[in-house]
């Protein structure tokens, strides 16, 4: 009887030593996860908030049942049989075909799309799916905001109430999420591309964030300059599928990322990817076998500190369409006289001339720093791929 006591006592202890190691019992600091998960060509992102909130953001697609081989898998390995809300950026396939699934088979609190007018034909089938399975489905455009999940902090930053994207297309009606917990944040930019990218550094929104979802899985015509100068990330991650036939992530994002230092990691060469905080610090893993995580790079309190306080060491200027939309006009070309040329005499006194000294040719502004040197393996995995020829 004794030694039953005994061994029930160990049990017991056991699992407060396990509960406490997890956060049980609300004793564990808040934490906030994004996981990009390996859906192949697309998107799939879980997002876990402190208390346990979970969002799931797109679902992968665009060819074969995804949805019930690679995601529902994926988040039941996880633990996770109930969602509070689910995110179809836009209708594309590689993101909102996935979600069929999920719905169909999962608790699903809440569904959110951009809009229900003009929505494409997988859209607006996912969302009477939702509907007959009792889900609220709520549209960004119409200025609905999600629920708190303190002390973590939620925003849709688009689109917003009477915006259009008509001349744009379905990518740029994609929903963008921003997720923050003390001095990290989150940026889902779904797939905007320049003119979506555009509409947000104009409209003035938060957008500077610590990790940044590559818009468009790393296309050409996303990460443009000026929306990379507004959210100024520390890292860049992406669904991209492995040997994908358009090249993403393409070589000139690649180097833009890098030429910042911030890192850029995509699932079609890392696996699917992990970022986590506790407000103050980060730390982005990869899982190269299921269950397995191995860290890619980690950024102390000091390193997230410093990139906190050079928020206001420089505002990037407004792009040049801004003056367009005011009304502005660039002024007429004036054509330039041609110059004639000096008479004989001249050219020879010049040409006798001592040449001029090289400190009065050395222009006195200091010259800008260098870029930081690229990773030796960055730069070979970029040669192997370029050999392939599959840039567009």
């Amino acid at each position: 009887m004794k030694k039953l006591r005994f061994v029930a006592l160990l049990l017991a202890g056991a699992l407060v030593l396990l509960g406490l190691a997890r956060g049980g019992g609300g004793e564990g600091p808040p934490r906030m996860c994004l996981t990009v998960l390996d859906v192949g060509q697309g998107d799939a992102l879980l997002l876990e908030l402190p208390g346990g909130v979970t969002w799931l953001v797109d679902g992968g697609g665009g060819g074969g049942e995804v949805g019930r081989y690679r995601l529902l898998p994926a988040l039941r390995r996880r633990g996770i049989d109930r969602l509070d809300a689910v995110v179809a950026t836009h209708g594309d396939a590689d993101h909102a075909e996935g979600l069929l699934d999920v719905v169909e088979q999962l608790q699903v609190g809440e569904l959110w799309v951009p809009e229900r007018a003009g929505s494409p034909r997988l859209l607006r089938r996912l969302i009477r799916q939702a509907e007959r399975r009792g889900v609220r489905v709520r549209e960004a455009a119409a200025g609905e905001t999600p629920a708190a999940a303190a002390p973590a902090e939620l925003a849709l930053l688009h689109p917003w109430p009477g915006w259009t994207a008509e001349p744009e297309g379905e990518n740029d009606r994609s929903v963008v999420l921003r997720a923050a917990l003390g001095r990290v944040s989150f940026l889902l930019a779904g797939d905007i591309e320049a003119a979506g990218e555009q509409r947000l550094t104009l409209a003035g929104r938060a957008l500077r964030s610590t990790v940044l979802k590559v818009p468009h899985h790393g296309s050409r015509t996303s990460s443009g300059p000026s929306l990379l100068d507004r959210v100024d990330p520390l890292v860049g991650v992406a669904g991209v599928g492995v040997d994908n036939r358009f090249g993403f992530p393409h070589a000139s994002v690649s180097r833009r990322y890098l030429q910042r230092g911030a890192p850029l990691y995509w699932t079609g060469r890392h696996g699917p990817l992990r970022a986590c905080t506790d407000g103050w610090s980060l730390r982005v893993e990869r899982s190269p076998k299921e269950g397995r995580w191995e860290l890619l790079r980690e950024w102390d309190p000091e390193a997230i500190d410093a990139w906190w306080r050079r928020a206001g060491a420089a505002t990037p200027e407004p792009p040049r369409c801004a003056a367009a939309k005011s009304g502005w006009r660039k002024p007429p070309r004036s054509r330039k006289r041609r110059r004639a040329s000096p008479p004989e005499p001249a050219r020879r006194a010049r040409a006798s001339a001592p040449p001029e000294r090289e400190s009065a040719r050395l222009d006195p502004t200091p010259a800008p720093e260098p870029p930081p040197p690229v990773l030796l393996d960055d730069r070979e995995w970029e040669r192997r791929r370029r050999r392939r020829g599959r840039f567009r």
